[in-house]
């Protein structure tokens, strides 16, 4: 989650968004690890019915999925990340581009 939250601030702008979603532990519970890992920079989702992983066809955790600005799914990494590291900044920003 720190490297997320790194990932969000390169984007102040706001062209890219970081949107996490739990699906672990109790609501309450995951909500007071995330405030914890993210210092309350990131937003808090909760899947309670697994949901958006369905649709997402993603049971794997973590995944990561990114989407273009068309809403159609760019890149997924479905193993730990450094996603504040210079590579991972690229790569978002190529899609943010629509370079990739």
């Amino acid at each position: 989650m720190p490297s997320l939250v790194k990932l969000q601030e390169a984007f102040p702008a706001g062209d890219v968004v970081v949107l996490p979603i739990a699906t672990e532990a109790s609501p309450d519970k995951a909500r007071t690890l995330f405030a914890k890992l993210t210092n309350g920079k990131l937003p808090f989702h909760y899947d309670l019915t697994f949901d958006v992983s369905m649709e997402a066809h993603s049971q794997s955790f973590p995944s990561t999925i990114i989407y273009g600005k068309d809403g159609k799914e760019a890149a997924r990494l479905i193993l730990p990340a450094d996603w504040g590291s210079e590579q991972a900044k690229a790569l978002v920003q190529a899609i943010a581009d629509g370079k990739s």
